[in-house]
């Protein structure tokens, strides 16, 4: 039974509401709903998914969940089609998180085409974060010289000549 948030509640209690259908079990799709997974954001609250047959089109974000669910590219999202749409085709009737995914793949209702994708947004971010080449430091920064073992030996060294060198002129110039 979908969500109806009505234009008196408050934007905390619609937030909560969404929250809770958002966290609550999913059915799978029915009728002309499918499922999709979110490519990239266009703005103004469209997007361009691909689906199931492997067709990208623009799909809208409605007002409810704008500003209260974030979705990134890699998310999968169920689309209701719109009718009168030639290039806004479909809206988003939900968000899928990791948690659903997994309910739909075992109900059998998961389409066989994301099978291959396997990951989700935050698999994929977390790949990345650890092929990033993160000794090199900020690119931002300017970089910081490190002294390495040898170096900080062969100053010591310097340091303990020269102090020796200023003992003996010392000793030198007292007599």
């Amino acid at each position: 039974m979908p969500l109806v948030v009505s234009s008196t509640m408050s934007s905390k209690t619609k937030r909560k509401y969404v929250y809770q259908e958002h966290m609550s079990e999913v059915a799978p799709p029915s009728g002309d709903q499918t499922i999709a997974r979110l490519l990239e954001t266009r703005g103004n609250n469209l997007h361009q998914v691909e689906d199931a047959n492997g067709e990208v089109y623009l799909v809208s974000m409605p007002n409810k969940f704008r500003r209260n669910i974030w979705v990134r590219r890699g998310t999968f999202l169920i689309l209701e089609p719109i009718a009168e749409g030639d290039k806004v085709r479909a809206e988003v009737v939900r968000v899928l998180s990791r948690e659903h995914v997994a309910e739909l793949r075992s109900a059998g209702a998961w389409p066989e085409r994301f099978d291959e994708v396997g990951s989700t947004a935050a698999d994929e971010a977390a790949d990345e974060l650890q092929n990033l080449d993160l000794e090199e430091g900020n690119p931002n920064r300017p970089p910081v010289e490190v002294e390495t073992d040898s170096e900080l030996e062969s100053e010591s060294e310097e340091d303990s000549e020269s102090d020796g060198d200023a003992d003996r002129s010392g000793s030198e110039s007292g007599m």
